[in-house]
């Protein structure tokens, strides 16, 4: 989960990306974006140097969401910006709320269809089966 903020930071060797082929928006093509795609399977090579672009990203207190993908299908992952003990939850069009269980750093992710808001909220333990939120980040796919 946490492989697209790591390769963001590597820039002295190649990054070699995995997606599927639904990685791209509905209105660009995967080749269009720089995926080779084969059936289901998509790669995309990032030369040195150079960061491997997200569709979207961002981040609310210590949560983060990223975003791959448009309407017609589309990934989503929330992860802990800090070192914190709780979960995530994550939902957006064609996803119902689904959670990590509470973990260190947690994070989680799911696929969905559909344009809308999506959301990611992380949530801190407090003990005693209290929690804190952490932050929700939202982007929107289209």
């Amino acid at each position: 989960m946490f492989r697209f903020r790591l390769a963001a930071a590597l820039v002295a060797a190649p990054l070699l990306l995995l997606g599927s082929a639904s990685a791209a928006s509905a209105d660009r093509s995967p080749e269009a974006n720089g995926w080779t795609c084969d059936g289901d399977v998509c790669l995309r090579y990032t030369p040195e140097g150079v960061a491997a672009p997200l569709d979207a990203h961002g981040c609310s207190v210590d949560t983060c969401i990223d975003v791959f993908g448009g309407a017609s299908s589309y990934s989503v992952t929330g992860y802990a910006d800090d070192a914190w003990y709780g979960h995530m939850d994550v939902w957006g069009p064609g996803i119902p709320i689904g959670s990590s269980g509470d973990a260190y750093m947690p994070h989680t992710g799911r696929s969905g269809r559909g344009a809308g808001q999506v959301c990611a909220q992380g949530w801190m333990a407090l003990g005693g089966g209290r929690y804190t939120s952490k932050g929700l980040p939202c982007k929107t796919v289209s």
